[in-house]
């Protein structure tokens, strides 16, 4: 299920056309337009899942896309050869700590700065 004014999920459907630098049945990856790190990429399902709190998330689809999201970790991590040098997931669940856009996604990033920070 989508969400008609969902920014994300005009994407997903094409109504917004970007620049997918990975994809697979569940989800899609692009850069992120305002990076905080020299490699910043979103994670973005292709149904709408608020977050983690989303009942959604514990159908046999929901488990499915998060499986799916599991698999794909390592095939993003390829892309830039960032397997080898490392990477953060970071997924902000809810206003409260900064989710801009209430579907659920995940920023994938790598910066060597991050060796010295949490």
């Amino acid at each position: 299920m989508q969400k008609e004014d969902c920014l994300f999920c005009k994407m997903a459907r094409g109504d917004i056309q970007v620049n997918k630098i990975y994809e697979n049945e569940s989800l899609f990856v692009i850069n992120d337009i305002h990076p905080q790190a020299e490699v910043h990429r979103l994670i973005i399902f292709k149904q709408h899942y608020d977050n983690f709190l989303d009942p959604k998330i514990q159908t046999t689809e929901g488990r499915a896309d998060m499986a799916a999201l599991v698999q794909a970790i390592p095939k993003i991590a390829e892309i830039g050869n960032l397997a080898e040098s490392g990477f953060r997931i970071i997924q902000n669940n809810g206003a409260g700590v900064g989710q801009s856009v209430m579907h659920m996604h995940f920023h994938f990033m790598y910066d060597p700065k991050f060796k010295d920070q949490l």
